[in-house]
């Protein structure tokens, strides 16, 4: 499976996160992001290793290829975490991300790294929805795209997606029960109606020409 990638400035933190999460925990691996994961010592970097003294022993053998094969078994999971994770890093990071070597210290990295980045990345693509306007003599259809795209944005850098209720209060103030949207291939049925005016939070006007399900 292909891993998500990662944008340099956190634009797409929270969301990579979570489907990087999802990738890894598919195959099993998630364990292998939490720093309390238990990492089995290399036998043969054990102090006073010596391999003809092991070998002479059949008790000592046994023992030393049970704890290579865990070893073994740790360290191509690792392996495997970690090519996954750095696949999905753009090229700035990826000589750090190699140095570290576990999947849970770089994982440990790129949270420290970025949890906050993307908060702010976020917050002001937030801003940037909150403070856009039409004018009144505006291209409603164009503003009401535009700002489907920065939700879209916003959707991606936030740790919790923009509710519907905030976006259609964002959009329009005129007491409507209904949703709107300028996407007709969003509704299941549409049909044509009288031309109605609808006025938007800051005042614009435009007319809603269908209606649907």
């Amino acid at each position: 499976m292909k891993p998500p990638m990662l944008k340099a400035d956190g634009g797409n933190w929270f969301s990579w996160k979570a489907r990087m999460e999802l990738q890894l925990g598919r195959r099993g691996h998630v364990g292998h992001l939490r720093s309390t994961q238990t990492v089995p010592p290399d036998p043969a970097l054990a102090p006073g290793f010596d391999y003809d003294t092991v070998q002479a022993d059949p008790s000592l053998l046994a023992q030393y290829r049970t704890d290579e094969r865990l070893f073994l078994h740790w360290q191509n999971e690792n392996n495997a975490v970690l090519l996954h994770i750095v696949s999905g890093l753009p090229d700035s990071l990826t000589t750090k991300a190699l140095r570290l070597k576990l999947a849970n210290k770089l994982w440990k990295w790129l949270v420290d790294e970025y949890e906050k980045k993307g908060d702010a990345y976020a917050q002001s693509v937030r801003r940037t929805f909150d403070d856009k306007r039409c004018t009144a003599t505006g291209d409603v259809r164009a503003h009401i795209d535009d700002m489907e795209e920065i939700r879209a944005r916003y959707d991606a850098a936030a740790s919790e997606p923009m509710l519907d209720s905030e976006y259609y209060r964002a959009i329009v103030d005129s007491g409507a029960s209904r949703h709107m949207s300028s996407l007709g291939s969003r509704f299941v049925t549409l049909r044509p109606i009288p031309p109605h005016p609808i006025i938007a939070a800051e005042g614009a006007v435009f007319h809603a020409t269908m209606e649907g399900d």
